[in-house]
């Protein structure tokens, strides 16, 4: 090539600075190939042409080069430059040196730092020392703009974060530009967020970039911080906001003590907790576990992730066994950093209101139409201990159908049902039919709602039947009017009234109470329904009682009414009631004077009121007298003083009055005494009651000699787990003895459970609720075990295994159950024998809760077995220190004693000698029959079946109180045999 070809497409000729003489280069070329010449100079190439220096962020630099080669043969120099703008936004820097040597190469630097938005366009002049060419033109371009990066998100929420916790979110950010941006990176606000890289990022053009915000809470609350981004000096700074709360924990139990409060005795009660994750990352709940204290709470774990905001509920449950307080932890295992594991407390205690209703049905029989016949159902808090909640009667209705001619007699608001543990009341409830039954008869149902948590509702079956009754005449009530005289202010007194029937039908009584428009002070029990019958008679007591509703010194008037509603002569009747609050002198002692009760033949009391002037001046007193009695002639005054007279200050006299006690039932009178000071007489009642006539019927049941019916009634509740092995292991004594002695004995067991179990696990086919059947009730093994009873005694065995389901004892009524219809000719028909003596058995590791009073099942069994008849033992806790126990049986205690019986303590480990001592008792028979009262001087007659016997057959013996009868004269088995006589006074 030749030496002045072209490089870069600019040719710089430039003259040697030596004066060498300029050669002359012959070349082809052109057209004709003529030679040219050319003087030997320096040749400068450039590269590239001209300048763009693109898009450039307004206060940032773009550099751009260009390069200038010599070609030539000599030195090219660089004289100056210029350019608009020089050393305000353009510079220019020459490296290497202006004088560029042949051959070599120099780098022009050109920097462009905008100050203003919009695009340039200039040229840059560089000068050098080329004569032909002295200046050079490069034009320059160029864009100066605004840069920005697009973060996203444009906001951080790290949400809920426990302390302690590092974490992170990733923010973008993109440049929407074809120019690398760098971004300066700060956090301004809480120290609790960071970010990294912590100052500065290149975002490459139309690139992204990830810078990493941290969240590392140290205090509990929501706080927040700014990320600074500022993608060049001059730019308007971006801000994104960061937001977190810090929390304690993920997570939140509530509640976080879960109390059971009281649960009765071997019932099981259920509650929950709530387990949420409030942290905004998922948990895993990796484990569930009850604590080691007491083994009486119940866990159903629930496992898995928890996502954010998400919720569990935990059941758990509380069965106690004992009546105390009990306590454990729930620990719950989870993925949370901070709290990995997290309690809730199990609390609960043995006890609590627990009902029990009796009876469980109720059949009003035949009712006439026009009267209500009436019902008691007893209600019994047998929850424990006494420091437990009452039970409380939320509510009585009558359903199926609600429109009935059921209902209960009580209002619950204005006499409501409060029971404390072990306290009893009764509900009247109403049966009044409107229509004639036939052979179809009423029904309904009776529902107790209560704030018994584990049985808040019980429903009890009702039945009735209807007649009509022949109309009566007339009724006579006496005294027509009741005067209570005067009391001091506050005082109250009680007087009665005797209603009697006259004619030879029924009288149906209805409404009787206290009279619309009678002053509040008076007050008497009503009687929605009462049958007189023919020749009946009927007593009720009225009180004056002015404090009740806070009356003061005044005269006070009202009436009794009551209504025969099938009388044909009159069927309203009233009782005047009249009586005076007044301040006086004369102050009784005492205030009223109580007879008390004996049964008649006794004789005539005596009593005495002394009458005393509290005045400081002396007073006149008189007349001292009788009012109207409800029966004339029960009282009379003995002695009193001559009216009238002056009785000085603090003076006394005395007033004898007698009780002839000569009309059954409850007498009253009052007694007046004038006094000057007062306008009525001061009034003090008088009360006797007249209960029996002194007449007594010892009866009995001759038994068989050899001859015993056993029924074992076996707790059935959760807390026997252990005392029904020791009773398996013990009973074969009973047929040992029986076999040994040679009696013929029926033995059958039933379970204290009325109704079926809550809880599975009973066998015998009646789930716990055999309610007086002897088991097992599927039949699967002989139920009345007797001598001829393959291996009788193992049978016994797995008889008495009731199981473990129930929660609820109650022995007395299932033994009554058993013992009488319809299951003692049905279900249980061929256990009990009329001729044989009957013993019962009660194991129980708590009381009886059958509701009813232990005198009603003393009254049953003497009913079904005469005097003497039935033994009642037991095997219970007698309140020692025993751990298998539940505290005194003293229920079941007292049903022993009744009946002379034996109680032997539940906490040997062996039963087997309690089992023989029970054994020698009712294995043991009677030969001479005790009296219930000491007969008077008239002596005894016996009767059997009926017929009175021969007093040679029988002896009286005064020293044991008892009757026997000759050998030879014995009545035969299953004879009814009544003692007759009238009782000695005071026996």
């Amino acid at each position: 090539m030749a030496a002045g070809a072209a490089f870069g497409g600019i040719v710089v000729r430039h003259r040697l600075a030596s004066g060498a003489a300029i050669a002359l280069l012959w070349a082809l070329g052109g057209c004709g190939n003529e030679p040219r010449t050319r003087p030997i100079d320096g040749v400068a190439a450039l590269a590239p042409e001209e300048v763009d220096f693109g898009k450039v962020g307004l206060g940032t630099t773009a550099t751009r080069s260009i390069s200038v080669r010599n070609r030539g043969r000599a030195p090219l120099q660089i004289l100056d430059w210029t350019i608009e703008g020089l050393d305000e936004d353009m510079t220019v820097l020459v490296k290497g040196g202006r004088a560029i040597r042949e051959g070599r190469t120099a780098e022009v630097v050109l920097r462009f730092t905008p100050k203003e938005i919009g695009a340039v366009e200039r040229t840059l002049v560089l000068k050098t020392d080329d004569p032909e060419r002295a200046e050079i033109a490069i034009p320059v371009r160029g864009e100066a703009i605004l840069p920005h990066v697009v973060p996203h998100p444009d906001f951080l929420d790290f949400g809920r974060v426990e302390l302690g916790v590092r974490e992170v979110r990733p923010l973008e950010l993109r440049n929407p530009f074809e120019i690398e941006v760098e971004v300066r990176i700060a956090v301004r606000g809480d120290a609790q967020f960071s970010v990294s890289p912590a100052e500065a990022i290149r975002v490459e053009p139309l690139g992204t970039s990830v810078v990493e915000v941290a969240f590392q809470p140290d205090t509990v609350g929501q706080v927040f911080a700014v990320l600074a981004l500022l993608p060049c000096p001059a730019c308007d700074e971006v801000a994104i906001v960061l937001q977190g709360t810090g929390i304690d924990r993920a997570l939140v139990i509530a509640p976080e003590v879960v109390d059971f409060g009281y649960v009765p005795v071997e019932r099981s009660a259920e509650r929950s907790f709530t387990v949420t994750n409030v942290s905004s990352r998922a948990v895993e709940i990796t484990a569930m576990e009850l604590g080691d204290e007491s083994e009486n709470f119940s866990l159903a774990p629930v496992l898995g992730m928890l996502q954010p905001d998400e919720a569990v509920q935990v059941t758990v449950g509380f069965s106690p066994k004992l009546v105390a307080p009990e306590r454990n932890v729930v620990r719950i295992h989870s993925s949370s950093v901070r709290a990995p594991v997290v309690e809730v407390e199990l609390r609960g205690a043995g006890g609590g209101p627990q009902i029990q209703v009796s009876p469980s049905s109720l059949f009003f029989g035949t009712v006439p139409i026009g009267a209500r016949g009436q019902l008691p159902v007893r209600i019994t808090n047998a929850g424990t201990p006494p420091g437990a909640p009452p039970l409380e009667i939320l509510d009585v209705r009558v359903e199926n159908p609600a429109v009935a001619p059921f209902g209960p007699d009580r209002d619950l608001e204005a006499d409501p049902v409060i029971l404390d543990a072990g306290e009893q009341d009764e509900i009247l409830v109403g049966y009044e039919p409107l229509r004639l039954t036939g052979s179809t008869p009423d029904t309904a149902e009776l529902v107790i709602v209560s704030n018994d948590a584990l049985l808040p509702e019980i429903r009890i079956p009702m039945t009735g039947f209807s007649t009509e009754i022949e109309p009566c005449s007339r009724l006579e009530v006496q005294p027509p009017v009741l005067d209570f005289g005067a009391l001091d202010p506050g005082k109250g007194a009680t007087l009665s009234i005797e209603i009697r029937n006259p004619s030879t039908r029924t009288c149906i009584m209805r409404n009787l109470r206290i009279a619309a428009g009678s002053d509040p002070v008076f007050r008497t029990r009503e009687v929605q329904s009462f049958l007189i019958p023919a020749g009946g008679w009927f007593g009720w007591m009225v009180s004056f009682d002015p404090a009740a509703v806070g009356a003061g010194e005044g005269d006070y008037a009202g009436e009794l009414e009551l209504f025969a509603v099938n009388a044909t002569e009159q069927q309203r009747y009233s009782v005047a009631l009249r009586a005076s609050s007044d301040s006086g002198c004369l102050i009784p002692e005492p205030n009223f004077l109580d007879f008390g009760s004996t049964p008649m033949g006794c004789g005539a009391r005596e009593g005495s009121v002394r009458f005393t002037n509290a005045c400081p001046l002396p007073l006149g007193v008189g007349p001292i007298e009788l009012g109207l009695q409800s029966t004339e002639g029960e009282f009379e005054i003995v002695s009193a003083p001559e009216t009238p007279f002056v009785l000085a200050s603090g003076a006394s006299f005395d007033v004898l009055v007698r009780w002839n006690a000569q009309t059954r039932g409850l007498s009253t009178a009052p007694l007046y005494v004038g006094e000057e000071t007062r306008l009525r007489p001061l009034m003090v009642p008088l009360l006797g009651e007249l209960q029996r006539d002194g007449f007594t019927v010892d009866r009995f049941v001759q038994q068989r000699d050899g001859a015993a019916d056993v029924l074992i009634v076996v707790d059935n509740s959760s807390t026997m787990v252990e005392e029904q092995p020791r009773l398996r292991a013990a009973v074969h004594v009973l047929v040992d003895e029986a076999i040994r002695r040679g009696v013929d004995f029926h033995i059958g067991v039933t379970s204290s459970g009325l109704v079926p179990a809550p809880a599975p696990g009973c066998p015998g086919g009646a789930d716990g609720g055999e309610a007086g059947r002897l088991v097992p009730v599927d039949g699967s093994r002989p139920r009345i075990v007797t001598a001829a009873t393959p291996d009788a005694s193992a049978v016994l065995s797995e008889n008495v295994m009731v199981g473990t389901c129930h929660e609820l004892e109650q022995s007395m009524e299932a033994m009554r159950r058993a013992l009488s219809d319809p299951l003692r000719s049905g279900d249980n028909a061929g256990f009990l024998r009329p001729e044989a003596k009957l013993g019962v058995i009660f194991v129980s590791d708590e009381d009886d809760h059958s509701g009813f009073a232990v005198s009603e099942y003393l009254d049953f069994l003497q009913a079904l077995k005469g005097e003497g008849g039935a033994r009642v033992h037991a095997i219970v806790d007698f309140g020692d220190v025993c751990p298998e126990g539940a505290g005194r049986a003293n229920r079941i205690i007292e049903l022993v004693q009744g009946t002379f019986g034996l109680a032997e303590s539940l906490c040997e480990r062996d039963w087997t000698g309690a089992m023989s001592r029970i054994a020698d008792d009712l294995f043991t028979f009677r030969t001479a029959f005790s009296l219930t009262a000491t007969p008077d001087e008239d002596g005894i007659a016996v009767f059997v079946d009926g017929v009175e016997a021969d007093p040679s057959t029988y002896r009286y013996d005064p020293g044991s109180n008892s009757v026997s009868f000759a050998p030879g004269s014995q009545p035969p088995p299953g004879s009814v045999i009544e003692v007759r006589y009238t009782a000695r006074c005071g026996s």
